[in-house]
């Protein structure tokens, strides 16, 4: 880790090593863990503050090898990479730039997912916009699914789905990461198993009606596992 730690120094950052073998890290652009699982390569995340429903819809726009992802009670942005590499992966965790990309609906069928032909990037979205409870619980779904989500990651446009990047797309893998993802979001449609999930997350809800589109009430953005 001498390597990861004197590049994170450069940076900025003060290390401390722990109990697994990494660093944790502190610094101007917040706290993070790096753990170097070879000689070559790093796995690093930087905690993110901020709303859990903007965090998703950021999720859609980050790119490889950066992913949004919600573990215990802390989002952050996650990445493996090089570690030469390190400097510009942390700065675009920081920076977590706009990026358009096309939405597709997509229905998630009892056994099986009719994937059209695909021109990625694209999100291909598997349920709209609901209540705040429901949108906010769908929300925590996804980005805590980028933790196990390989053919794409989970983000929000206008409601929840998956994000596919350019580039080569395993079929049957998306088909099955969409297929188990769209069922767990119709379950989280329903309101009473919606507030479930969150306060068995120990998130807190609103029970207020949605308000018009971005004057919308707030509500918790703290989560957990899937």
């Amino acid at each position: 880790m001498t390597a990861v730690s004197e590049v994170l120094a450069v940076l900025g950052f003060t290390c401390v090593a722990d109990d697994d073998g990494g660093l944790a890290f502190s610094g101007p652009s917040g706290r993070g863990h790096a753990f170097q699982d070879s000689p070559e390569s790093v796995r690093v995340s930087l905690e993110l503050n901020g709303d859990l429903m903007d965090l998703a819809r950021r999720s859609v726009k980050v790119v490889r090898p950066i992913r949004i992802v919600v573990r215990g009670r802390v989002a952050s942005a996650e990445a493996r990479c090089r570690v030469e590499e390190l400097p510009d992966v942390l700065r675009r965790m920081t920076e977590l730039p706009d990026a358009d990309i096309a939405a597709v609906d997509l229905t998630v069928g009892v056994l099986a997912v009719s994937l059209p032909a695909l021109d990625p990037p694209v999100f291909l979205r598997l349920a709209g916009a609901s209540s705040p409870t429901v949108d906010l619980a769908r929300a925590t779904y996804v980005l805590a699914a980028n933790a196990d989500l390989r053919a794409g990651r989970g983000g929000w446009i206008d409601g929840p789905g998956v994000a596919v990047d350019s580039g080569p797309v395993d079929r049957a893998l998306l088909c099955a990461e969409l297929h188990e993802a769209g069922h767990a979001l119709a379950l989280l449609g329903d309101e009473w198993i919606a507030r479930s999930y969150l306060e068995l997350r120990g998130a807190l809800v609103t029970t207020e009606p949605r308000a018009p589109a971005a004057a919308g009430p707030g509500a918790s953005t703290e989560g957990g596992s899937r």
